[in-house]
């Protein structure tokens, strides 16, 4: 059936086309999390970023405009949000898939925020935001 490793050619057109069967072909598209802000701004940078009441203010174009509410903001030290710039290059992502016409099924991401932020952006920017 396998030759060094690898499909002889008449199995070749068998696993690599749906030719005469019914099921879609099944891909898997893995992403990881767009710019980070602890990685642009450095550690400590909520110090600089939330005053002693917990509010958040962006310091800099690259932060992100607005966070969720958090009763510790100390906890974005440890699960850190993604910049601007992050917000865009995953948005970015969700387009180009979109443009080449590569639909989603499902989307997954891990609970900490940036792969929320990550997968939220990818499914605005195919349009499949809340779809």
């Amino acid at each position: 059936m396998y030759n060094s490793g690898y499909l002889a050619s008449e199995e070749s057109d068998y696993y690599g086309s749906n030719a005469g069967r019914n099921d879609a072909a099944l891909r898997f598209i893995i992403i990881r999390h767009g710019e980070r802000v602890d990685l642009t701004h450095g550690p400590g940078w909520t110090r600089h970023a939330f005053n002693y009441n917990g509010q958040y203010y962006p310091l800099h174009a690259n932060m992100p405009p607005s966070l969720p509410f958090r009763m510790n903001w100390l906890d974005y030290e440890r699960d850190t949000p993604l910049t601007a710039n992050g917000l865009k290059q995953s948005w970015n992502v969700g387009n180009t898939l979109a443009s080449h016409n590569l639909p989603v099924v499902a989307c997954y991401a891990s609970p900490a925020l940036r792969s929320i932020q990550t997968a939220d952006q990818i499914l605005a920017g195919m349009g499949r935001k809340g779809k």
